[in-house]
């Protein structure tokens, strides 16, 4: 499980982020703001293994610095990102 790229950062209107599953897997990807509030959570769903991109579009949030969270069965990884509006 790694995260390839997380781009463009800083973002707007959206962020392409690129995970590699070596075994298929149930995937959530999580926003937090710096005050480690949940802004948003997406619910991947079931990959199968290989390279995936998701693409996240922020609904409603302010410009800032975020961390995307993704998490899958067994680990999970942190990525701190820039919306600009």
């Amino acid at each position: 499980f790694s995260l390839n790229k997380v781009y463009p950062n800083p973002f707007n209107p959206s962020l392409k982020v690129e995970i590699e599953v070596e075994n298929a897997s149930e995937i959530k990807l999580t926003i937090f703001n710096l005050n480690g509030t949940s802004v948003e959570t997406m619910n991947v769903s079931f990959i199968e293994s290989g390279v995936h991109e998701i693409v996240w579009t922020p609904n409603q949030i302010a410009s800032g610095i975020y961390f995307l969270k993704i998490d899958s069965e067994i680990y999970s990884l942190t990525e701190k990102v820039t919306f600009i509006k």
